[in-house]
């Protein structure tokens, strides 16, 4: 899946995935992670979403990471956001200058520790499902080396069974974290939640429930 398919669903609006309010998952799980005040935020994949200001909104610094340009754009003028930019290697970063949050606009697999600095915690919510299996693996691997021992993460993912790819989101299963992150993570699951299927695209091609699995994984 390339880049420019997530760049033609924000041109044609087709966003479904976005969520126009805090995400409860996020709200409900959040406190079970142990942070220093002004602590170092990272969400992948991150959209417009206001995920980012709450968290902001929690005394830290929040970095985003979007590769639509309308997607950033959105985020700031929606939010009635100023900012500054400047150019950091193959990215522009975006920086607030209301709450304590950047964006970086880029390709995800461009990050590297030099761009970001130092990280204390990453918020996945819908990165590693938007991902299919061929690319999930680098993903994962970005992942585990921006982190260092202690550093934390709350990580989303749907599972559900089906035959074929029909996503994104993609089924993401807890053998599948497993394999991914074992090695590197301590990881424990915090809610599993099953629900029918509400999504047009998916009833109609047989999907009946799917599941929401919340973990926290800490790096070791």
């Amino acid at each position: 899946m390339e880049k420019s398919f997530w760049i033609k669903n924000w041109k044609k609006n087709n966003i479904g995935f976005h969520n126009s309010e805090y995400n409860e998952l996020l709200l409900k799980h959040f406190n079970s992670f142990t942070l220093e005040q002004s602590a170092k935020v990272l969400v992948p994949l991150c959209g417009k979403s206001l995920d980012l200001i709450w968290l902001a909104t929690q005394g830290h610094h929040v970095t985003g990471v979007e590769v639509s340009p309308l997607a950033v754009e959105n985020f700031f003028s929606e939010n009635n956001f100023k900012f500054n930019s400047s150019v950091e290697e193959k990215f522009k970063r975006f920086s607030c200058q209301g709450p304590s949050l950047d964006i970086l606009e880029g390709d995800f697999f461009d990050l590297n520790k030099e761009v970001l600095g130092r990280i204390n915690f990453i918020y996945d919510r819908a990165a590693i499902v938007a991902l299919p299996p061929d690319l999930r693996k680098k993903y994962t691997e970005v992942i585990t080396s921006i982190l260092t021992p202690g550093d934390q993460m709350l990580l989303v993912a749907m599972e559900y069974e089906f035959p074929e790819l029909i996503g994104p989101p993609f089924p993401v299963f807890e053998h599948d974290i497993r394999a991914y992150y074992e090695k590197n993570f301590s990881i424990k699951i915090l809610e599993e939640i099953v629900k029918e299927v509400d999504h047009p695209r998916f009833t109609e091609a047989g999907v009946k429930l799917w599941s929401r699995k919340i973990y926290k994984l800490v790096r070791i």
